[in-house]
C-alpha cells in the first residue's frame, strides 16, 4: 500500500516537472526584431528579413523573415516603415506580437541600391564632347536649353560609362548631343542634351560725344567683347577710320548703320594731264592723256588720249597713272 502511494507520488511530481518544463519552452519562445533607421535592399520587393535584425526562436525568424513589407515601385524611391507597422504585419501573419520585442529605431528608411547618373554629369560630359570638335574651335561656351532628367540604374554597377555622339540637329543656333549610358559593357539608356552655341562678338561703344562727320579713331571708340548666339561675322574689323553718319553720344552702342566708310582720296583731278600706262609682260607702252573725271586708287574714270583724241575708260593705279580697261 505504502509503495503503490509512493508511485503515485512520483509520478505526480514527474508530471509537474514536464509541466512545467513545457510552460517555460512556450515562455521562452520570443521573436527580437532590432529595425535599423537606414536599410538599402536589392530589387524591388521587401521581406522583414531584409529590413531588420531578427533574433529568437528559428520558427519564428523563419516565419517573420518571410512576411511581405510592401515594393518600391519608382526609381529613387524611398520608403518609410515605422513599428505600427510592423507589428501589424506580424498579427495579420498569424505571430502573437506579445511575443515580440522591438528593439533599434521608431522607424526606417528603405531604399533600392540603385546608381544614380545625374543632370549635372550627362550636361558636362556632353559639353566636353561638343568642345573637342575641331568645327567648334569659335564657340566660346555651350549652354544647356535645359537640364535633362537623372537616370537611375538599378543595382550597383562596377563599370558604368558615358559615351557621346552626335545628335540630329547640328548649326550655328543649336547642337544636339547623344549620350549613351553603358553599365557593364550594356547601353542601359541614351540621353538627348540640347546646347545653345555662344559665340564672342565685338561691339562699338562711343567713349565720347562724336559729331556727324567726324571720323572715328581709338580716342572717341572703343571696343567691348559679349557673348551672342551668332558667331562673329568673317573678316570683320573694328571700323576706325570711319565716319560717323549722325552724332554719337558718350556711352552709346555704335551700330553698322551709324557710320559710314570713308570715300577714297581722290589723286587725279579732272581736266589733269596724266600718263596712260598699257603694260606686258616684257612691253612697256605710254602716251599723255586727258582726265576727264576726278579719280581715286581703284576707280575707273574716262581719259582723252592727247595724241589719237580717243576716249578711253581706265583705272587709276597708286602711282597715279591710268591703265585702259579692255
Amino acid at each position: 500500500m505504502r509503495s503503490a502511494k509512493h508511485n503515485s507520488a512520483i509520478i505526480l511530481v514527474l508530471a509537474m516537472m514536464l509541466f512545467a518544463s513545457s510552460g517555460a519552452a512556450k515562455t521562452d519562445a520570443r521573436l527580437s526584431v532590432y529595425l535599423p533607421r537606414q536599410v538599402t535592399v536589392e530589387g524591388n520587393a521587401l521581406r522583414l528579413a531584409n529590413l531588420a535584425v531578427l533574433s529568437g526562436a528559428d520558427d519564428l525568424k523563419e516565419s517573420a523573415g518571410k512576411i511581405d513589407m510592401g515594393k518600391i515601385t519608382a526609381e529613387g524611391q524611398k520608403l518609410v516603415i515605422d513599428r505600427r507597422t510592423i507589428m501589424s504585419r506580424l498579427a495579420s501573419n498569424g505571430i502573437d506580437t506579445a511575443q515580440v520585442d522591438l528593439k533599434g529605431a521608431k522607424q526606417i528608411s528603405v531604399r533600392r541600391s540603385e546608381q544614380e547618373v545625374t543632370a549635372e554629369q550627362l550636361i558636362e560630359k556632353a559639353g566636353t564632347y561638343l568642345k573637342n570638335i575641331p568645327g567648334n574651335a569659335i564657340v566660346t561656351k555651350f549652354e544647356a536649353l535645359r537640364s535633362p532628367d537623372s537616370v537611375i540604374i538599378p543595382g550597383e554597377s562596377e563599370w558604368t560609362r558615358l559615351s557621346c555622339r552626335q545628335g540630329r540637329i547640328d548649326t550655328n543656333t543649336q547642337k544636339e548631343v547623344l549620350v549613351d549610358i553603358i553599365s557593364d559593357g550594356e547601353k542601359v539608356e541614351t540621353v538627348s542634351v540640347h546646347f545653345r552655341p555662344r559665340y564672342k562678338r565685338s561691339r562699338i561703344i562711343a567713349k565720347a560725344d562724336v559729331e556727324k562727320g567726324k571720323r572715328l579713331t581709338p580716342d572717341n571708340i572703343k571696343l567691348e567683347t559679349y557673348l551672342d548666339n551668332t558667331p562673329e561675322p568673317k573678316n570683320w574689323k573694328a571700323p576706325f577710320g570711319y565716319i560717323a553718319r549722325k552724332p554719337l553720344s558718350k556711352g552709346e552702342q555704335v551700330k553698322q548703320n551709324y557710320i559710314t566708310a570713308p570715300k577714297p582720296e581722290v589723286v587725279i583731278k579732272r581736266n589733269q594731264t596724266l600718263v596712260i600706262k598699257v603694260q606686258t609682260p616684257g612691253l612697256l607702252i605710254t602716251t599723255m592723256g586727258k582726265a576727264l573725271d576726278d579719280g581715286a586708287v581703284g576707280q575707273t574714270i574716262k581719259v582723252r588720249n592727247v595724241d589719237s583724241g580717243r576716249i578711253l575708260v581706265t583705272k587709276v593705279s597708286e602711282d597715279g597713272t591710268v591703265s585702259p580697261v579692255f
